[in-house]
């Protein structure tokens, strides 16, 4: 514990001078929330006077929605835990809703337990970043869109001239190979040109309750004759759960992983799909047993046109993270090379966070 030199400074007048210097807001609090003191900091950023917050509950600062669930876990992990970090939608008295880093910590001294809460107001931070990242990427969805744009009409005209053509100069059997392998690149341009459509024109989510097992069977059916014929063993162990989804959107998700993991079992292998509750989380996962993604490359995989594979245009897993960003989850990659690689599609099983949703004091726990 760090200790003032009594004979330099005076603790009391010191401490005070130093709350009241603080541009951020510091309030000390009763362990049951009532505020005892509140700085200068707490009086501009929420505009309360410091008097006439003293007294008031900590929860005048919170949102009405937050103020039963929240604002009471928050109180409680204090208490078990002695700090708590939390980021939390607060509230100015004109009305106005801020994004907050809350720091509350338990203080404990002679005289008794205090809460001390440091509040950082985060709001304008929040919105640079998000403008910062959607300006790069909102450009390259302009450049991704105009370029698919650009293809699509010369691949038709390219592919109604082909078959006139060929319906008309075809002699030999030799050239219906040629036109076989010419249609099938146009096809693969073509399947190209939707993918990129589709990330840049993603669908919006439908949400219903959909059952986590026929979301897998949607996903990996259709990969079925193709695993078969290629001696890949699947494995399929699900936790049946009924979760609130997109399931056309999820089974693509799943679809992406597992064609993936079937282009690089060359000589037969294993593709595991599973599904199991991880509180707060419904995680699925496709592992193979592939020669692995190098450590470099982990990084990038979910970055649109990168890619490991030469004659993959690397958008199908920048299609996934999209999918996952419209369901509020996240995905996550671990890989070994020589062993394989799995992927983790996390959904959440709660649209609120277990913290604001769920009132820990009466589960008795102090799960976060």
């Amino acid at each position: 514990m760090t200790r003032f030199p009594s004979d330099r400074i005076d603790c009391p007048h010191f401490l005070r001078d130093l709350l009241t210097s603080l541009p951020q807001a510091l309030l000390v609090c009763e362990p049951d929330g009532t505020i005892l003191v509140a700085n200068p900091g707490a009086e501009a950023m929420f505009g309360h006077g410091a008097q006439s917050m003293s007294g008031k509950p900590l929860s005048i600062l919170f949102t009405p929605e937050d103020q039963d669930i929240l604002y009471a876990n928050l109180l409680h992990l204090v208490e078990e835990k002695g700090n708590v970090d939390e980021q939390a939608m607060l509230l100015r008295r004109s009305g106005t809703r801020f994004m907050a880093m809350l720091h509350l910590r338990k203080y404990d001294h002679s005289r008794g337990c205090l809460l001390l809460a440091h509040i950082l107001d985060i709001d304008h931070k929040k919105q640079m970043e998000k403008l910062l990242q959607e300006i790069g990427y909102q450009d390259l969805l302009r450049v991704a869109n105009g370029v698919g744009h650009e293809i699509r009409n010369p691949l038709l005209i390219i592919g109604g001239y082909l078959r006139k053509m060929y319906t008309s100069c075809k002699t030999t059997d030799q050239d219906d190979t040629y036109y076989q392998c010419i249609l099938d690149n146009l096809k693969k341009i073509e399947n190209i040109v939707r993918k990129i459509d589709f990330f840049t024109n993603p669908p919006k989510p439908a949400f219903f309750s959909a059952p986590t097992e026929l979301v897998v069977e949607m996903g990996v059916s259709s990969f079925s004759d193709e695993l078969r014929a290629s001696g890949v063993h699947c494995v399929i162990e699900v936790e049946p759960v009924n979760l609130l989804m997109d399931q056309n959107l999820i089974s693509r998700t799943l679809s992406i992983l597992v064609e993936n993991a079937a282009d690089v079992l060359h000589d037969g292998g294993e593709i595991r799909v599973t599904g199991v509750t991880r509180e707060p989380w419904y995680v699925f996962s496709v592992q193979d047993t592939g020669p692995g993604i190098p450590e470099t490359a982990l990084a990038s995989i979910f970055q649109p046109f990168f890619s490991t594979k030469p004659r993959s245009a690397g958008i199908d897993l920048a299609i996934l993270k999209r999918i996952m960003d419209s369901h509020m989850g996240k995905v996550s990659v671990s890989s070994q090379i020589g062993q394989g690689t799995c992927f983790e599609l996390f959904l959440p099983l709660e649209r609120r966070r277990l913290i604001r949703h769920r009132n820990l004091a009466e589960q008795g726990t102090t799960q976060h």
